[in-house]
């Protein structure tokens, strides 16, 4: 993983920017929130181990899927948090 500065992520096209540069924030905690509150709606609740990697995935996945579509309609990172 490369670690590039919010200037140098900017300076890319949106599909190429890291994750974090793509989704406010609000919006990523609120994915993995309703992932992880979604793994406890089994009655009986299961047994087992939990696969966080798995869970994770999805989650990240739902999030560029949600970024993809931002951008689609035009709405940039920028936009979102009140930058030009």
């Amino acid at each position: 993983m490369d670690i590039i500065s919010k200037e140098e992520a900017r300076l890319l096209p949106p599909e190429k920017r890291p994750l974090c540069f793509r989704v406010p924030g609000k919006i990523y905690m609120a994915v993995f929130e309703t992932v992880g509150a979604a793994s406890l709606c089994w009655e009986p609740k299961p047994e087992g181990v939990f696969a966080t990697e798995k869970a994770s995935k999805f989650a990240t996945d739902c999030c560029f899927a949600i970024a993809e579509e931002l951008e689609r309609l035009g709405i940039t990172f920028e936009q979102l948090n009140g930058k030009p």
